[in-house]
């Protein structure tokens, strides 16, 4: 628990019963650059040696996305070189050749397939003559 008499008695340095704005900025830097990070580490039950490898992996992830994002908005809104034409082009073709992957089957077919897959895994026989019609 936190007794706040205690703390103000702390930052009170000359003990006039009032707080200057020099013993104020001063409890307040002493909270926030030592007593506060302490505590969350507490409750974290984290470690420096811990946090810095996961801030420096979300520090290059992030500079993945914009580098990501840069690179993108450059290919689309292109200045006719070759370089941004090939990135647009290579970017359309996978985008193409996703959609397509994923329309590659009516539905109720694939329905059937999978359903026959289960049923051998399962080894339980289903309607009788479907195993010949599995490519």
């Amino acid at each position: 628990e936190i007794n706040t008499q205690k703390i103000f008695q702390l930052l009170d340095k000359d003990n006039d019963d009032s707080l200057t704005l020099d013993e104020f900025v001063g409890g307040f830097t002493v909270l926030v650059k030592t007593t506060l990070p302490h505590m969350i580490l507490q409750k974290t039950g984290l470690t420096m040696a811990q946090i810095v490898p996961r801030v420096l992996q979300l520090l290059l992830c992030l500079t993945l996305v914009f580098v990501f994002l840069t690179v993108a908005f450059a290919a689309f809104t292109g200045n006719g070189d070759s370089v941004s034409s090939a990135l647009q082009s290579t970017i359309a073709a996978f985008a193409a050749l996703g959609a397509r992957a994923s329309t590659t089957e009516p539905g109720e077919k694939l329905k059937m397939k999978v359903e026959r897959v289960i049923q051998r895994m399962l080894n339980v026989t289903g309607q009788a003559g479907t195993d010949a019609e599995i490519p």
